[in-house]
C-alpha cells in the first residue's frame, strides 16, 4: 500500500485500513501542497475478491496537522 501526499507540516502520521488491518505512516513535510511524495505504508492481505472499504484517517486526531493526499494505490506484491 502507498500513498501520495504533500504537507507543509511535519510529524503527521496517517493511518489506512481495509480488511480488517491497519497500517500508519509518518507523512515527509514536502514544503508545497502540490509537491507529492510517495509514502510506502506496507502490506495488507485480501482474503476474498470482491468489494471492499478503504478507509484514511489522522494518527492522532488531536494534533493532527492537514496533507493534501493525492491517491491511495492498493497493488498486488509480486
Amino acid at each position: 500500500v502507498t500513498a501520495g501526499c504533500a504537507t507543509g507540516h511535519s510529524g503527521v502520521s496517517l493511518v489506512v485500513e481495509a480488511a480488517g488491518q491497519k497500517l500508519t505512516g509518518k507523512v515527509p513535510a514536502t514544503g508545497a501542497w502540490d509537491k507529492f511524495e510517495e509514502l510506502t505504508l506496507g502490506t495488507i492481505e485480501i482474503k476474498q475478491a470482491g468489494e471492499l472499504a478503504v478507509s484514511v484517517r489522522p494518527g492522532d486526531a488531536q494534533t493532527w496537522k492537514a496533507i493534501n493526499l493525492r491517491h491511495v494505490v492498493l497493488a498486488p506484491e509480486n
